[in-house]
């Protein structure tokens, strides 16, 4: 397994909301961030010119924020994540967002949660 060579970037985040609507004019009044509509049920936004991100329906009461990290090699940094006390929380997906991409929700040993994206296109 490959150690990665720092060139691991934070790449974009992802907000849950009970109320989608609600959530996309609490942070468009606070931060003026612009909104747009990438699917039924999911709104992008560059937040001003920073990190792209997405606001989408939770799908589970306790679902928080999650940070985006990109990877070279999707399964090798989930091996790598359980071989170091991580757990995986989803199976690698495929993006609805990112043309190509595969991404995973993980856990770190301390119990905070962070997500994996293998770009695609």
């Amino acid at each position: 397994m490959s150690k990665p060579s720092g060139s691991c970037p934070i790449i974009s985040f992802a907000i849950p909301a009970d109320d989608v609507e609600r959530a996309r004019q609490f942070y468009a009044a606070v931060f003026g961030w612009t909104f747009d509509e990438a699917d039924d049920a999911h709104w992008e936004t560059d937040g001003c010119g920073g990190l792209r991100g997405a606001i989408h329906p939770r799908h589970h009461p306790k679902q928080t924020t999650v940070q985006y990290v990109a990877v070279p090699e999707l399964a090798e940094c989930v091996a790598s994540v359980e071989a170091r006390g991580g757990k995986v929380l989803t199976p690698p997906l495929e993006s609805t967002i990112r043309k190509g991409a595969r991404h995973c929700i993980c856990m770190d040993p301390e119990g905070n949660f962070f997500g994996l994206v293998e770009d695609g296109e």
